[in-house]
């Protein structure tokens, strides 16, 4: 490949994420290639096709890029969904532990490891910001790694990873109380669960989009591709309307949908 047209070819790389972003947080979820279609149509791709790539180069850059961005989810039905998009407005709730209050921190389980899906830091509604911390004491040969990466460790952090904000962020909250958490834009709000009737069952609709959303995924015996939080993305880019209120969590929505998570696999039950 001539020089300038691998410079031209790294130049779309570097711009078209930002592109299909933008694409599918208007549009909602697309193909490949349908992606690869409308940006073909609208001209974007125009000094590509001047220099010989044809719709499968073009096809193959898109789907190089949305597999590479963090920011993007494939549907199992091979929909690709901008992640930001997908959690705008949702809500999300967990019962809060005694330890998450003493250490100030929300571990990232089931229940909220989507939120930080495609992110590590979000600016807080009530000010500052929470950022995922780990604790890598008990796995040197990971301390080291973070440590060159410029991760810090934190003691109070859960095995699988927590989200600690500034001092008195949880404040409002009591063990064993509700929570419900959600993104607007960038910008992450923790409050009490209003009512927490409305979260002691699963909603039935939710129930049926993650149970379908595991049909969807491949399938290797019992085992489900991915876990809890890619079912979930999978069922809300087949139905953006789901969790826009507080509603059971997702730890309590496997079960009745059929599926068990062991912390590694996600089963269906049979």
């Amino acid at each position: 490949m001539p020089s300038d047209v691998a410079t031209l070819e790294a130049r779309f790389e570097a711009e078209l994420g930002p592109l299909v972003a933008t694409l599918l947080g208007v549009v909602g979820p697309m193909s490949t290639h349908r992606i690869t279609v409308v940006l073909q149509r609208a001209g974007h791709f125009a000094p590509l096709v001047a220099e010989g790539y044809d719709d499968g180069d073009l096809h193959g850059l898109v789907e190089w890029v949305v597999d590479d961005e963090q920011v993007f989810f494939a549907t199992g039905d091979d929909l690709v969904a901008h992640v930001p998009t997908l959690l705008d407005g949702v809500v999300l709730t967990h019962r809060v532990t005694a330890s998450e209050l003493d250490r100030e921190v929300l571990d990232l389980g089931v229940d909220l490891a989507p939120l930080v899906r495609c992110r590590s830091r979000l600016p807080l509604l009530c000010g500052g910001g929470a950022e995922v911390r780990h604790d890598w004491s008990a796995r040197p040969e990971l301390a080291r790694v973070a440590s060159d990466l410029g991760l810090p460790t934190d003691a109070r952090a859960a095995p699988e990873g927590s989200l600690v904000g500034p001092p008195g962020w949880l404040a409002g909250l009591v063990a064993e109380g509700w929570l419900a958490a959600g993104c607007r834009g960038d910008t992450l709000a923790v409050a009490p669960v209003a009512d927490p009737r409305a979260v002691t069952s699963p909603h039935p609709a939710l129930v049926e989009a993650v149970a379908g959303a595991a049909e969807r995924r491949s399938v290797v015996g019992d085992e489900v591709d991915g876990g809890p939080t890619d079912v979930l993305l999978d069922a809300l880019a087949h139905d953006p309307a789901l969790l826009r209120s507080p509603t059971a969590p997702l730890s309590l929505v496997l079960g009745p949908a059929g599926l068990s998570w062991d912390g590694d696999t996600l089963r269906r039950r049979r």
